[in-house]
């Protein structure tokens, strides 16, 4: 992951609350972020046009082209990551004034990091000694060194002088010593291919293959028991009114209504029961001689002929005083 800072990228983004960036597309005469490559950093700048802005360090994932904030270094929200409500927001790169490394008014440069892995605020004194345009002839040198008289035959038993740079100590060397420090040598030939290796563990069991096709279907079992009956059915609807029927009014004949008893000693009779009319007795009626338009006929005290059916309760009182009378309809 490295930080990258592309020139011209400018994007908007809809993004609530305070969560990563999703990123809708390139302003007109910008590039988007992807410009940033995925996985690497950038500086950024947020706004929504009002007094609301924030400015950090973002990551960029191009699954999904979001920017993480992965560091806040200002906002309007105490240098915190902005809580922003609903709307869109401009977001772009920048370079941040805090990052910049600029000359003072004096043509200086101070900057509280550091150059190449060198912190030069601590390390800048160690430069202090080296006098400009300094060589192995400076005076920088041991004077034992600097006052030596130059020769050209060396042989590999010559002492050299050497420089500790872990202890920054000078130290002595032969020449023969001082050669074999020179660089590594080269990758030497691949040797012969060894001896097998056991067999490693069983790897993990595979994904599921596909399903395979669907079996016939089985024949038709047995036919279950018979179940529990249902509840019963609603009603059905009322059938239609029959025909009006046409009443007799003729005494003791077919279809007629007679108000009559049983003969002396009879038994008592329920409603429905049939009767032959040589069994009753027509009395009289004392008060209306008609019910629902239908005319009784009367005829007190001779016996009938045919059938008639008991529309009541019909009976003779046992003692003789009196008969229970009730209505009777000649069927035959």
């Amino acid at each position: 992951m490295a930080l990258v800072n592309p020139n011209r990228v400018k994007e908007t983004t809809a993004t609530t609350g305070t969560g990563t960036y999703t990123l809708a597309g390139a302003a007109d005469g910008f590039q988007s972020f992807t410009a940033v490559g995925d996985g690497n950093t950038c500086y950024y700048a947020c706004t929504d046009k009002t007094n609301n802005f924030e400015v950090g360090i973002g990551t960029f994932t191009a699954s999904g082209t979001t920017l993480a904030r992965t560091t806040i270094l200002e906002s309007s929200n105490s240098d915190a990551a902005v809580n922003w409500s609903a709307g869109d927001k401009d977001i772009f790169v920048t370079l941040p004034s805090s990052k910049s490394v600029f000359e003072d008014a004096s043509n200086n440069i101070t900057t509280g990091g550091t150059i190449n892995g060198r912190n030069l605020s601590t390390d800048g004194t160690k430069l202090d000694g080296v006098a400009s345009s300094a060589d192995v002839t400076s005076t920088a040198l041991p004077s034992a060194l600097t006052g030596l008289s130059t020769v050209t035959s060396l042989s590999g038993s010559d002492i050299i002088p050497v420089y500790d740079g872990t202890s920054t100590t000078w130290k002595k060397a032969t020449i023969t010593n001082a050669a074999l420090q020179g660089p590594t040598g080269g990758t030497g030939p691949t040797g012969g291919t060894g001896p097998t290796g056991p067999t490693g563990g069983t790897g993990p069991t595979g994904p599921t293959g596909p399903s395979g096709n669907n079996g016939n279907n089985g024949g038709t079992g047995p036919t279950g028991p018979t179940g529990p009956r249902g509840p019963t059915g609603p009603t059905g609807p009322r059938g239609p009114t029959g025909p009006s029927g046409s009443a007799n009014s003729s005494y003791n004949s077919v279809g007629s209504i007679v108000w009559a008893s049983r003969n002396s000693g009879a038994s008592g009779m329920n409603a429905g029961g049939n009767i032959g009319g040589s069994g009753l007795r027509g009395t009289a009626v004392r008060s209306a001689t008609s019910v629902a338009n239908v005319t009784f006929s009367c005829g007190v005290g001779n016996n009938l002929s045919g059938t008639y059916r008991c529309m009541g309760h019909g009976a003779y009182h046992g003692n003789g005083s009196y008969f229970v009378q009730t209505l009777y309809v000649r069927v035959s």
